[in-house]
C-alpha cells in the first residue's frame, strides 16, 4: 500500500515524544513492504526543482514547523485551507523533487523512512486553528505524481485526504481525564479531537486503557478502535554495552552501577516528581536518586525543592538532577541503575517502563492507567498517591538483591511481548481491517 503519514511531530524544533512513534511507524511500514510518504508543513520552500529539496531540508533543520504562538508564520495560509471543503478548492500537497541527489546522512536520526517526501505549508497549525474555532476539517489532495491509499495521522489532526482511507493514532486523552496537569484550552482541545476522529475509518489506540478512555470521554464506538501497543526500539549496540563502558560513563556523574534509582522523562505534574522526592527523602537507603529532565512546569514546589537542596552533581547530595539527555545517554544511565522509579499518575502507554525492562533494569511503577498493561507481572507496583507505598518500594529494592535479579529476568521476558516483530504484525492486522 501507499501510506502517507503526518510529519507534524518530526518537524518540531523542540523534540516531542510522538516523533519517536512516527519514525518507528515509518520504519516498520517500509519493512512490511509498504511505500511511505511523510507529509511535512514547511514554509518558504521554493517550487523550482533545483532549490526545492535543498530548501526543504534546510528549513526542517534551521526553522522547523512554525510554533502555534508564532502565528505570523502560519496565519497567511488560513484562507487557502479554510476553503478546502468547497468543490475544486482542496489544496494539493507537493512532492519534494531532487531528494536523491542530496547527502542526508547527517540527518538520519531526525528523518523518517520515506519513499518520497511531501509538503503542504503550515497545514497542521492552520488545520488545528480552523477545527478549534469552527469544528471544521481541512481537506487535501494527494500529489499529482502519486495516489495515496491510506493517510495515517500519528496524532489527532483535523485533516483528511480525498480518496484515501484515514487512520488516526491516539496516545492519550489526558486533558479530559486529569485537566489539572495540562495547560491547554480544553474547548479547543475537544474540538480538534472530535473533528479529527469523526471522519477516521479506524483509530489506533496505544493501550487498552486509552481505548477505554476514548469510549468513555468521546463516545467512540468500540469497533472503530484497534489497540496497537508501542514497541521498544533500543539498538543492539546499546543493548550489548560492556560493563567497563557503562562504568566510565557513570563516573563523570560520580555514580556507581546499581547504586542509584533513576527517573527520566518530561517534568510535568502527571509524572509525580513531588511524591518521588518526598518518598525518597524519607526512605532508608544508601542509594542515590538521579532525575533526568528539563525544567518542570505547573510544579513550583518541585522547582523550589531542587533550588533549596542544590541537586546538581557537584553538591555531593543523594538526589542528583541532570538536564535533558540524548537517548544514548539515557540507556547508559538506565543500564547502570538499580531500578527505574516511575510512579506516574497517568500514562497513555509508559515507554520508559518498557525500555527499562528491555535492558534488564527492574522497575517501580504505578498500579493505575496503562502501566499494568506494560509491566505485567514483571514490575513492582505502587500507589502513586501514597508516599508510604513509594518509600516501601525504594527500601525493598535497596536491600533485596534476589528480588532485583528475579525482576530483571522477568522484565526481559515481558519486554519481548512488545518486540518490533509483534508491533509490525499488529499494525498489519489493523490495516487489514480498513479494506474488509
Amino acid at each position: 500500500m501507499k501510506i502517507a503519514i503526518d510529519a507534524h511531530s518530526l518537524a518540531q524544533k523542540k523534540g516531542i515524544s510522538i516523533a519517536t512513534y512516527a519514525r518507528n511507524l515509518s520504519f516498520n511500514l517500509m519493512q512490511s513492504g509498504h511505500e511511505v510518504f511523510p507529509i511535512y508543513s514547511m514554509n518558504s520552500v521554493s517550487h523550482k526543482n533545483r532549490l526545492m529539496a535543498p530548501m526543504f531540508f534546510q528549513t526542517i533543520v534551521t526553522k522547523g514547523e512554525p510554533e502555534a504562538k508564532n502565528y505570523r508564520r502560519w496565519l497567511p495560509y488560513t484562507l487557502k485551507y479554510a476553503l478546502s471543503n468547497f468543490p475544486f478548492l482542496s489544496p494539493r500537497i507537493k512532492m519534494i523533487k531532487g531528494v536523491g541527489s542530496l547527502d542526508l546522512r547527517s540527518m538520519r536520526q531526525k528523518l523518517p523512512m520515506a519513499t518520497e517526501f511531501l509538503n503542504a505549508p503550515s497545514l497542521y497549525r492552520v488545520s488545528q486553528a480552523i477545527a478549534a474555532f469552527a469544528k471544521r476539517e481541512t481537506s487535501i489532495l494527494s500529489p499529482r505524481e502519486q495516489s495515496i491509499d491510506v493517510l495515517h495521522l500519528t496524532m489527532p489532526l483535523p485533516i483528511r485526504m480525498k480518496k484515501a482511507k484515514k487512520v488516526v493514532t491516539v496516545h492519550d486523552v489526558i486533558p479530559l481525564k486529569i485537566p489539572n496537569v495540562v495547560e491547554v484550552n480544553l474547548r479547543h482541545y475537544l474540538n480538534v479531537m472530535e473533528t479529527s476522529l469523526r471522519t477516521a475509518d479506524l483509530i489506533f489506540s496505544i493501550s487498552r486503557h486509552t481505548k477505554k478512555d476514548l469510549i468513555e470521554k468521546l463516545n467512540i464506538p468500540d469497533k472503530k478502535i484497534f489497540v496497537t501497543y508501542l514497541p521498544s526500539a533500543i539498538p543492539n549496540d546499546l543493548l550489548e554495552l560492556e560493563e567497563d563502558e557503562i562504568a566510565r560513563f557513570l563516573a563523570q556523574y560520580d555514580l556507581e552501577r546499581g547504586k542509584y534509582f533513576l527517573f527520566y522523562g518530561n517534568m510535568d505534574p502527571k509524572k509525580n516528581i513531588g511524591n518521588i522526592l518526598r518518598a525518597f527523602s524519607v526512605a532508608r537507603t544508601d542509594c542515590k536518586l538521579v532525575i533526568v529532565g528539563g525544567k518542570s512546569w505547573l510544579s513550583e514546589d518541585v522547582e523550589r525543592f531542587f533550588e533549596n537542596n542544590r541537586c546538581d552533581r557537584e553538591s555531593n547530595r543523594k538526589i542528583i538532577r541532570l538536564p535533558y539527555q540524548f537517548f544514548r545517554s539515557i540507556v547508559y544511565l538506565l543500564k547502570g541503575a538499580r531500578a527505574l522509579l516511575f510512579p506516574s499518575i497517568y500514562e497513555g502507554f509508559g515507554l520508559p517502563v518498557l525500555e527499562a525492562m528491555q535492558v534488564g533494569t527492574p522497575v517501580i511503577t504505578s498500579n493505575i492507567s496503562s502501566l499494568p498493561e506494560v509491566g505485567g507481572d514483571a514490575v513492582y507496583y505502587v500507589d502513586p498517591y501514597s508516599i508510604e507505598s513509594i518509600k516501601t518500594a525504594i527500601e525493598t529494592l535497596s536491600d533485596d538483591e534476589r528480588k532485583l535479579e528475579e525482576m530483571s529476568g522477568e522484565g526481559l521476558l515481558q519486554a519481548d511481548k512488545f518486540s518490533m516483530r509483534n508491533y509490525r504484525d499488529n499494525i498489519s492486522q489493523g490495516y487489514e481491517l480498513l479494506f474488509r
